[in-house]
């Protein structure tokens, strides 16, 4: 809008000076941009009036309901004008974003960009089933790969996700130390940092960003080649916006998604229920790798044998040569435009590299276990596993041992460390587990 006359546009957000923020409404801005707590703040405390505003957009509404600001979206539409034109802008759009639709819009109109299904025309969806304990090394080996198909040229820009804010973090630290350019982006960054880390990745100063699902939502980068799900998505709408990322205005992309094998039956139907039919590939392996970056110095040195010398090189060149072996100079010159990966690849076994493993407990080790032995004993040696010793150190007659309760006789299970999942109501506890009798 910056042609239009009078066409100021103000973003209200949280983490920002209120002060700050009323002297700029007090300007009459045409459009303000805002988040849902924010923005009802300011309508509340006199901000800016709600008496003259004709259009109101909620965009991602349904990650706004999911997130929690029902109440904040409810305040707001009911303190503007009831003659108004109200847009709800989604990738998706659940049975919550439908009943807002009908209690605020009076006879709504659908505008469906593409069919669901159809935005996933442009994208490669692949799917590597591999453990927990290898996932990061699949995912160096992925962003080798990437880099090794394009070395000539910008190997583009490429999203993580990851399931919680601390992993981000943990994530993108690693990936640093590895010689990558990542940055983390999750609703814990202030304002200020998130808006740094988007433009660098805009500009070509960072490659890759390790995000969370809130994070990302929205997200409009163009350019974006490649996207990982480092965890799975909850459900079949999250994994629409994260590979919707890729694929945007005629350009092609790829979505990989690495499977825990014990999560595959859960994946597939979340697959199914997003209407993707994915390809089932191994990892990509070390040798894969260095090979594919030895064709790239190869692709390299023919493509810059294509254009002729000039005579001053040509000179220099005979100069070289009567003073050296020919032999010598080419493989020192060959050495000097090999190209190498910013970081070695990881060797990944055959089994982890395949597409097997689609049994609970992937990584456990393969094979029978002899008589007498146990499942988690080094194959199968050692005899059958001693019980342990109860913490309240009392057993039961015949050896079983009773379970301690926890504190206050709650033996509910307490939520894995590793942080606080973004965007959706956690639970402290998970279900009640039976009690020993």
């Amino acid at each position: 809008f910056a042609e239009v006359p009078d066409a100021f546009v103000e973003v209200v957000t949280g983490g920002t000076s209120v002060g700050q923020e009323r002297k700029d409404l007090s300007r009459g801005p045409r459009i303000v941009v805002g988040t849902p707590g924010r923005v009802l703040d300011h309508l509340t405390r006199g901000g800016f009036s709600g008496d003259y505003i004709d259009q109101v957009i909620l965009d991602e509404a349904d990650q706004m309901l999911d997130m929690g600001f029902r109440d904040e979206l409810e305040a707001i539409l009911e303190a503007l004008p009831k003659e108004r034109r109200t847009h709800l802008v989604s990738a998706t759009f659940s049975g919550e974003v439908k009943k807002i639709a009908e209690r605020f819009q009076q006879d709504p109109v659908y505008l469906e960009g593409s069919p669901l299904g159809k935005a996933n025309e442009d994208i490669e969806h692949i799917v590597h089933v591999v453990g927990f304990r290898h996932r990061y090394d699949a995912l160096i080996n992925i962003l080798l790969r990437a880099r090794g198909e394009a070395p000539e040229s910008d190997a583009g820009r490429t999203l993580v996700f990851t399931r919680t804010r601390a992993d981000t973090m943990e994530v993108a630290e690693r990936l640093k130390r590895d010689g990558l350019r990542a940055e983390p982006l999750s609703g814990e960054l202030a304002q200020a940092q998130r808006t740094r880390t988007l433009a660098a990745f805009r500009a070509g100063q960072v490659d890759l960003i390790v995000a969370t699902d809130v994070a990302a939502r929205g997200l409009d980068v163009q350019g974006v080649d490649l996207v990982v799900h480092l965890d799975p998505p909850t459900d079949p709408d999250s994994y629409t916006h994260r590979s919707g990322r890729t694929g945007r205005a005629g350009r092609k992309g790829t979505s990989i998604l690495l499977l825990p094998p014990q999560a595959r039956g859960r994946v597939e139907r979340l697959l199914r229920m997003a209407r993707v039919n994915p390809q089932w590939a191994p990892v990509p392996t070390a040798q894969k790798i260095r090979k594919l970056y030895s064709k790239a110095g190869k692709r390299l040195l023919y493509a810059a044998l294509e254009t002729p010398p000039t005579e001053e090189q040509l000179d220099y060149a005979r100069k070289v040569l009567a003073e050296k072996n020919a032999e010598q100079v080419v493989a020192k010159l060959l050495s000097m435009i090999d190209v190498a990966p910013p970081c070695l690849p990881r060797e990944i076994s055959e089994h982890i590299a395949s597409e097997s493993g689609g049994r609970r407990g992937g990584d456990r080790p393969q094979g029978r276990i002899p008589a007498g032995g146990h499942r988690h004993t080094e194959g199968g040696r050692g005899g059958p596993r001693p019980p342990k010793k109860p913490a309240n150190g009392k057993w039961r007659e015949g050896g079983e041992a009773r379970r301690p309760a926890a504190p206050g006789g709650d033996l509910r299970r307490p939520v894995p460390q590793g942080g606080e999942v973004e965007g959706a109501a956690a639970t402290r506890f998970g279900r009640p587990k039976r009690r020993f009798r």
